[in-house]
């Protein structure tokens, strides 16, 4: 009975995030046709823009198809190598599908979180929702790893790129440099995952913080079951502890996925410079003549930066509109007209934007509408099953834990007293020897 009531409780969460997804989706839409028609309400500029893309450059129109799906392809493999350590029966599709689902899911939530998704479909394809779960939490942990490592490196070595050229950007009036908010999307990546490195190897300060969140979510009212919601966060740290200590008992594979994810990383932040160049028909340079890859590569990393902060599904409308506050310095047609250079700048813009979103939002919907392995409400119930199992293995293993230091104090007390016996019944057998010496 209460199998089939929360059964039908899931039911109802999973219709109720049908309706989440669809309202996500027609935002998502609704802000792609704003955005057009801020791009093409001027005649002039619709006609600049649409000559330029359709005289783009087929030549580098393949390389952005290729990069693409070198993208896939790569994440796919990823996947396939993480469940090679469960399975040997898993093939390289099956991933190259993980990755399509993970991804739309993501576009259309505003947290981008296609954790669960990626984990059902691993279910689907015959794994254990145990190994599923462990597939994704290390896939996380490496792909925030890889993240945090690129934030640094730009930041390091082209901050000043994007300090002298981004345009900034105006709230109620006020002039705020896109820096700022690139060093913000940095900071709060960076202290997030160092503090759940500090967590998985500190149990203090995990319990600490955690009772910190729920205690400060609690009184806003952001958190409804406090108790509940801690049970959670502990599991969630100490599934993070696990996995971490996987990774580093095999290095070899760890290795080789940090390669995997750098390369994945490296390919789509370069179609901004194939976007211009194929618009342009050339290598987009500056003036002087010097090439703009590197340059074009780490602005959309510190692009990156920046939208991961606003919770908005796939980013919609901020993203073209920080596109056109970073790139703008490195849009610029050589002699070209302020005219020319805005409409190359909105050109490259959309065929960025349909390149690494929209082609990802049609594809991941086709195939999580028709994969053969689709989501079902069974799986959900096993994931939560799973959590919960976890949650009271948790509490398990805290309640040996204290027994074990009891049960190792009780065994000192009785040995103390055992042995406390064995020295006063020596003295007695002391003293009667001597008595019949005597």
């Amino acid at each position: 009975m209460k199998e089939t009531c929360e059964k039908r409780t899931f039911e109802h969460e999973k219709q109720k995030k049908r309706w989440q997804y669809l309202f996500n989706t027609l935002f998502i839409l609704i802000a792609a046709i704003v955005v057009g028609f801020l791009f093409l309400r001027d005649t002039n500029d619709r006609n600049l823009i649409f000559s330029s893309l359709k005289g783009a450059d087929w030549r580098y129109l393949v390389i952005i198809v290729t990069v693409m799906f070198l993208f896939y392809a790569i994440d796919g493999l990823i996947v396939y190598i993480f469940a090679r350590l469960y399975t040997t029966n898993y093939r390289w599709h099956r991933g190259l599908a993980v990755s399509f689902i993970g991804g739309f899911y993501e576009d259309i939530t505003p947290t981008k979180n296609g954790i669960f998704p990626k984990v059902k479909t691993l279910r689907k394809q015959k794994l254990k929702i145990s190994s599923a779960a462990s597939i994704i939490i290390m896939y996380t942990i490496l792909a925030k790893i890889v993240l945090i490592g690129f934030g640094f490196f730009v930041m390091v070595f082209n901050f000043d790129m994007l300090v002298a050229q981004a345009k900034p950007i105006s709230i109620f009036g006020l002039a705020i440099p896109v820096w700022v908010f690139s060093l913000i999307g940095f900071i709060y990546n960076a202290v997030v995952i160092f503090v759940l490195f500090l967590m998985t190897s500190w149990k203090t300060l995990h319990n600490f913080i955690i009772d910190i969140i729920i205690k400060v979510g609690y009184k806003l009212k952001l958190i409804k079951y406090p108790e509940e919601k801690k049970a959670k966060l502990k599991v969630n740290t100490e599934n993070f502890r696990v996995e971490l200590k996987r990774l580093r008992s095999n290095i070899p594979v760890t290795v080789l996925i940090i390669i995997l994810f750098i390369v994945k990383y490296f390919l789509i932040y370069s179609i901004p410079y194939f976007a211009g160049s194929a618009i342009l028909g050339a290598p987009m340079v500056y003036a002087d003549g010097k090439t703009t890859f590197m340059d074009a590569l780490s602005m959309n990393a510190f692009l990156e930066m920046i939208t991961n902060l606003i919770p908005i599904p796939g980013n919609a409308g901020i993203a073209e509109y920080m596109f056109t506050r970073v790139y703008k310095q490195i849009y610029i047609i050589p002699g070209g007209t302020d005219i020319e250079n805005t409409a190359f700048l909105n050109s490259g813009n959309l065929l960025w934007r349909f390149s690494t979103f929209y082609f990802e939002l049609i594809v991941g919907a086709f195939v999580a509408a028709f994969y053969k392995s689709r989501l079902e409400i069974e799986t959900e119930y096993e994931l939560r099953a799973y959590h919960e199992l976890q949650s009271q293995t948790l509490m398990d293993q805290e309640e040996n834990e204290q027994s074990l230091r009891a049960n190792k104090q009780l065994s000192r007390r009785e040995i103390n007293e055992r042995l406390r016996d064995r020295r006063k019944n020596k003295r007695q057998q002391d003293l009667k020897k001597k008595g019949k010496k005597k």
